[in-house]
């Protein structure tokens, strides 16, 4: 009876420690598709920097698990901006988009918790081959904060992030 007592405190105690997850950054870049691709691949947005109403990709092109390392940046009206440095993934994923969506707009979804908003807009006018993507305005200090203790900050040396 002992040990079915101690596996249950045990059971108990690794529950509790899975509840207590800190909060996880959520940032998802959405490529503008075509509206005629049906619902079940889209989603209709108002389009944040431009306002004006289109269809995204439910599926992003990128994603906080394809950042490698950001450098934020303090922009006006109390926001951050912040360069994402992508992975290999990244890259290849950057590039194709940029090459196949001219013309076409980009939209980056940020958030804490899963609930995500539409926080940046860019036009992609020419490819992207270097793997950097900067965003100048949008983020809250909080979203920077998970960010930094998420993700190695370039320029920073000896600062490990695990």
């Amino acid at each position: 009876m002992k040990p079915l007592r101690i596996t249950l405190i045990l059971l108990a105690a690794l529950i509790g420690l899975a509840m207590a997850r800190k909060p996880q950054m959520v940032l998802r870049f959405h490529v503008e598709t075509d509206p005629n691709n049906g619902g079940a691949f889209a989603s209709s947005i108002v389009f944040p920097v431009s306002k004006r109403k289109g269809v995204v990709e439910k599926i992003p092109s990128l994603s906080e698990r394809d950042v490698t390392a950001i450098y934020p940046v303090e922009a006006d009206g109390g926001t951050f901006g912040c360069v994402f440095k992508f992975d290999a993934h990244g890259v290849i994923a950057l590039r194709t988009l940029s090459t196949t969506h001219r013309g076409r707009s980009l939209v980056a979804f940020a958030g804490v918790g899963g609930r995500g908003r539409e926080i940046a807009e860019w036009v992609i006018d020419k490819p992207i081959h270097d793997g950097l993507l900067f965003m100048p305005s949008g983020l809250s200090k909080a979203e920077i904060d998970l960010l930094r203790k998420r993700f190695p900050v370039v320029g920073e040396l000896g600062k490990s992030k695990s």
